[in-house]
């Protein structure tokens, strides 16, 4: 019967300190410079050169692109590289020649 209490009263002070420390902070502050976003279509010379910066970007962090994947889905480091900018500059290229 001790035993019984000692779990019951150990199982409501687990409880009650979860419930305690998990509580949400429903308060959400109102943030007074708040400004309602309208979607848009960039043009196509924005988009070239938001492709120009992810280029330059890519190519000052030299990123690699693992072409090969293993069968638990994850890269192949012992595959093909590539360095990722090769993929940007050839994107980059289809831009300049497609004008629409």
């Amino acid at each position: 019967m001790k035993k019984l209490c000692q779990r019951l009263v150990l199982g409501l002070m687990i409880l009650g300190i979860t419930s305690v420390s998990c509580k949400k902070d429903l308060s959400i502050p109102q943030n007074q410079n708040t400004e309602k976003l309208q979607s848009r279509y960039s043009t196509m010379t924005e988009f070239r050169q938001g492709i120009a910066q992810v280029v330059n970007l890519i190519g000052q962090y030299q990123v690699i692109a693992y072409l090969d994947t293993m069968p638990n889905g994850y890269p192949n480091l012992n595959g093909r590289k590539v360095p990722l900018v090769n993929f940007g500059s050839a994107i980059l290229e289809k831009l300049q020649g497609n004008q629409q």
